[in-house]
């Protein structure tokens, strides 16, 4: 979830993956229909992460809650960021083909190390 109404890929995603990460959101409350689809995906193994500050109802039901600190999101995507790049996880081919700036990014995120964030 990226702030807006619905998920960053489709409902059938979510039943055929390993992992479900739930960002800022409480789907279970604002995206039934979606949660829905999310429940069949932990009942065919999926493992779902919930980061937010509150213990909301989708919180409940993830195998992992991570109640960061308010204002502290954007630490921690940059942190991932450093750890992608670091560890050489990026897609090169998206990022040349549809990204401007990269070094640029690669720069900010080098000092978010997930001991910082």
């Amino acid at each position: 979830m990226f702030g807006s109404g619905g998920g960053t890929g489709s409902y059938d995603d979510l039943e055929a993956t390993d992992l479900i990460l739930l960002w800022g959101s409480n789907a279970r409350e604002t995206h039934p229909v979606m949660f829905l689809r999310m429940l069949r995906g932990i009942r065919q193994g999926a493992r779902m992460v919930v980061i937010d500050p509150r213990r909301t109802l989708s919180a409940d039901v993830a195998h992992t809650h991570l109640p960061i600190r308010v204002g502290s999101d954007i630490a921690l995507a940059n942190a991932v960021g450093h750890v992608i790049l670091a560890e050489g996880l990026e897609n090169r081919d998206f990022i040349s083909r549809a990204t401007l700036n990269i070094d640029d990014y690669r720069r900010v995120v080098e000092r978010y190390t997930p001991e910082h964030a």
